[in-house]
Formats: structure tokens, C-alpha cells, sequence
């Protein structure tokens, strides 16, 4: 992990923009560089420090009880944040399968890969294992 000992981040804040009008063009999503894909940025550090792990031993065991536990409100709450998130991109962007692709390729050491044939199905509720003759 990143701090060896429980933070006191009390009142700062976290902040998440990114467009969510449409889905980032794949040349975008691939680049190496993604600083305009989203922001994030923590502010509002009122009452929060730095804590050391030596200043952490320092503390009365009362003070790093406390320091645990608002260190795991803050860490939980960011985890919730990525999670909304997360949840916000699959609801607008993922879409059901309406057909899985499947292809057959030659692999060639020398020269370059051949396509045989490829088939599109459809999903079948009743699940099952199907063999290639079968289609």
C-alpha cells in the first residue's frame, strides 16, 4: 500500500469529472497519454496531515484507534466513488450480446497468419455445450 499508516483526512474532499455525454473514442481510450479522459482531484485539506509511520507510533493508542477508523471511512468512500463510477460507464455504455463471433485462423511461424472462416451465433438460454459439427 501506498501509506504504512492510517491518514487523517477528515474534511477533505474528492472530486471526479469526466464527460459522460458519450464514450471516449478508442484512439483516445488507447493512448498512452489519458489526462484529458478524466480529473481527479483532493482538496479541501482543513483538518487532515500527513501521518509517518514514526509519527504514527508516537500516538496514544486512543488517538490511532481513531486515526483507523477515520482512515477506513475515508478509504471506503473512495472505494464507493470508483465503484458509482464504474456503475455509471456499464449503465450508459455496456450493451447486451446479441451475437458472440467466432473465427478460425491459421497460425503460420513464417509468414503471415491465414483466415480460414468465421460464424456468428446466437446465445441460447438454455446453455449447454455444443460441438462445431453441431452448428
Amino acid at each position: 500500500t501506498l501509506f504504512r499508516s492510517p491518514q487523517q483526512w477528515i474534511g477533505s474532499s474528492v472530486m471526479l469529472a469526466f464527460d459522460s455525454a458519450t464514450r471516449p473514442a478508442r484512439e483516445i481510450l488507447q493512448c498512452s497519454s489519458m489526462s484529458d479522459a478524466a480529473r481527479v482531484h483532493i482538496f479541501d485539506w482543513g483538518r487532515s496531515e500527513l501521518n509517518t509511520v514514526a509519527a504514527h507510533e508516537r500516538l496514544e493508542d486512543c488517538v490511532k484507534d481513531e486515526r483507523r477508523k477515520y482512515w477506513g471511512y475515508y478509504c471506503g468512500g473512495v472505494a464507493r466513488l470508483l465503484f458509482n463510477c464504474l456503475r455509471l460507464y456499464l449503465l450508459r455504455f455496456w450493451h447486451e450480446k446479441r451475437t458472440v463471433y467466432c473465427s478460425v485462423w491459421d497460425r503460420d511461424i513464417l509468414t503471415a497468419d491465414d483466415f480460414i472462416g468465421g460464424c456468428a451465433l446466437q446465445p441460447e438460454e438454455q446453455g449447454g455445450q455444443k460441438t462445431l459439427s453441431d452448428l
